[in-house]
Formats: structure tokens, sequence, C-alpha cells
């Protein structure tokens, strides 16, 4: 988890985060600009593997979401492929020990009850819902700020309209692949076709920095060529809980 960094903003009146991400040169993402809603978004994490047996109904469900009426509006699935049922004969092509290490956080934070696949989370909580529910969207009337990414010549910005905070706060970027087939070769789900959406190829995570002019400093993003989607949402230091989302389609 993200050490704390202690700043301190009470002379400012409002905050205005901007952080720069430089994508890979030959990416050409068009330029677009996705906002969050007023209201709080709906963020929904699957932690899944092509070596769970159990998981690919979940990656079902998942791909459910994809006709949803408020999708990219206050919906934003994201898929994390763990890698520690990579020992059971296949290997995830999609896994990576950072995303088993977020679900560690979690069960850290004591947000989730113990690490498991497929484990789903809803707005930083443990959510078995999902299993009889197709709608993970709930009234909410709480306005945490404003979320806005823009997207122009492989440069990604961001701004945060929220009160400052003594806690720094953490820009979280998932570039997604969608309809993502993969036959799987080994393990418990040898010989099975399967199909993945929302599947987070890239994360990275930005915190704060005491110069609140720039906000959070530029990163590089090492990401594939062929993102389908992005999705962002500000967390505080040390605390998964994402605060607000916004996000969408990047073709």
């Amino acid at each position: 988890m993200l050490n704390d960094m202690k700043i301190h903003l009470s002379n400012i009146p409002s905050l205005l985060f901007l952080v720069a991400l430089i994508l890979k040169p030959d990416s050409g993402f068009a330029q677009t600009t996705f906002s969050s809603p007023a209201t709080k978004a709906t963020l929904v994490e699957l932690y899944t593997s092509e070596g769970c047996s159990s998981c690919p109904p979940a990656d079902r469900w998942l791909s459910t979401l994809k006709s949803h009426d408020q999708l990219w509006n206050t919906l934003f699935p994201v898929a994390f492929h763990v890698d520690y049922w990579d020992y059971l004969g296949w290997k995830d092509k999609f896994a990576n020990l950072r995303f088993s290490q977020r679900q560690y956080d979690y069960r850290k934070a004591g947000f989730v009850s113990t690490v498991y696949t497929p484990g789903m989370m809803k707005n930083g909580r443990e959510w078995r819902a999902w299993r009889w529910t197709n709608d993970p969207v709930e009234d909410n009337s709480v306005l945490p700020g404003n979320l806005t990414i823009h997207i122009e010549k492989n440069i990604l910005t961001a701004t945060f309209d929220r009160k400052p905070s003594d806690i720094p706060y953490v820009l979280n970027i998932a570039l997604l692949g969608m309809n993502r087939p993969s036959k799987v070769g080994g393990g418990e789900n040898s010989g099975k076709a399967l199909l993945h959406d929302f599947v987070v190829l890239d994360f990275q995570q930005i915190i704060q920095t005491k110069n609140v002019n720039q906000g959070w400093q530029p990163i590089t993003l090492q990401h594939p060529e062929d993102t389908d989607a992005v999705v962002a949402w500000v967390t505080m230091t040390n605390n998964p809980t994402p605060l607000q989302v916004t996000g969408g389609l990047l073709r």
C-alpha cells in the first residue's frame, strides 16, 4: 500500500489536481474527454483467474454489463487477473502480481473477508450479490467531487474538483481490453475457450505530490497498443476505497 505523505492545503479554497500521463508515442488515441457524474459513480472490481474453475461464470456475468444502460456513465467495471493460481498448470497471460497484491491490500484494510476468486468488490467493499443480480448500481446522493480525464495527442490529463485533504489523493488508472479470447491449455479450465471483457492490461497509481500547483507528477505508461477503454478513480493514500470514478471506450 502507498505510504502516507502529509501535506497541508488549508490555505487553498479549492483543489484542482492535474496529472499528465505520457502514453506510448505510437498509441494514437483520439482526442476525448470523460467526466464523472455529479453523484458518486460505481466501481466494480472482479478478481479472477483463468486458472480457477469457478471463475468463468463470474467473467461471463461481468461481460453482461456491456449492455447495462449506465455503463461508462455511473457504472465502471474492471477485471483484475491474479497470479496465485498459476501454479495449477496454466499461466494466466493477463495475471499480474500487482493485481494480486491489490486484493491482499483490501483484506489488510478489512474490506474483504479473505483473498479468493472469483472475488467481487463494489466501491471498495466485498460484494457477493452479483450472483443473484445484474444491477450493481445504487441510488446515491453523495457528491464526492467531479473527476474528469482528457486525452489529446497521447497525453492524458486528470482533474479532481474536491476540497483539499491533509492526506494526499491517489489517481488510479486502469487500461482495459474488451472481447479478449483465450484458449486455455492446462490447469482447471483446460480445453475451455474463454472470452474476457473489462480485463485490466495495465494499472498505474499516482500519488499526489507536495507541489499542489502541479498535482501529480507526469508518468510514462507502458501499455498495450490495442487498449480499448480506460477507467480512472481517485482514492486516499492507504485506503483503496474509490471516491469518484470516470472513464469510457477509447475506440
